[in-house]
């Protein structure tokens, strides 16, 4: 679950493997790649990296839960919601957690519907 959720985040992005290996500072082009392929697994810095750059939380990389999280982070990169991220950043941790409580309001209803 892992390594898809970083393949997914790279695709999304529209990166290669090596670009995000540079962008995100590895010594090696081929880094985040091992990491895809599960030939490597990451230290907790590099976790931190990982999550900060794509927005998302260390459980989220590592959870094999589906989230809201995960849904945000599926249309993230579209310019509808831009906005919301850039909003949602702006806010307080207190904040950022009554949203995500009302996302999943949203949600729920949406798939009762």
């Amino acid at each position: 679950m892992f390594s898809h959720k970083l393949k997914t985040l790279r695709e999304k992005s529209g990166l290669t493997q090596k670009e995000l290996s540079l962008k995100l500072g590895f010594k090696s082009p081929n880094v985040y790649g091992m990491y895809e392929r599960e030939e490597r697994e990451p230290n907790f810095d590099t976790l931190k990296k990982i999550s900060s750059y794509f927005g998302v939380t260390i459980d989220y990389l590592i959870s094999d839960e589906s989230s809201i999280a995960e849904k945000i982070v599926e249309k993230r990169f579209s310019k509808e919601f831009e906005a919301m991220q850039e909003a949602f950043d702006k806010m307080s941790p207190k904040m950022q957690k009554k949203m995500i409580k009302m996302f999943n309001t949203f949600i729920e209803e949406d798939e009762e519907d």
